[in-house]
C-alpha cells in the first residue's frame, strides 16, 4: 500500500509541475534576450599607431582558435608593449 501512495504523491507534484514552471522561465529568457538585444556592444582596442589589430595579430601567430587563451593575452599584451 505504501508505495501505491508514494507514486500518487509523486504524479501529483509532476501534475503540480507541469506547466506552470516552464512558462515562466520562459517569459523571464524572452525578456533577458530582448534586453540584450537593445543593448549596444561595443568593443574598443587600445591600438598603438602603426601596430597590427588583435584579430590580425592572432592569426599571424596561429592563436586565433582560441583569442582568450593565456597565451594569446600574453602574447598580445608584449605586442602591444614593445
Amino acid at each position: 500500500m505504501g508505495i501505491l501512495k508514494n507514486l500518487k504523491r509523486r504524479f501529483g507534484m509532476a501534475k503540480r509541475f507541469r506547466g506552470g514552471i516552464k512558462e515562466d522561465i520562459v517569459k523571464e529568457v524572452d525578456k533577458i534576450a530582448q534586453r540584450v538585444a537593445e543593448e549596444e556592444i561595443e568593443i574598443e582596442e587600445d591600438i598603438p599607431e602603426g601596430k597590427m589589430s588583435k584579430k590580425d595579430f592572432l592569426i599571424s601567430k596561429n592563436l586565433h582558435e582560441r583569442p582568450n587563451s593565456h597565451m594569446a593575452i600574453n602574447a598580445w599584451e608584449e605586442y602591444k608593449a614593445s
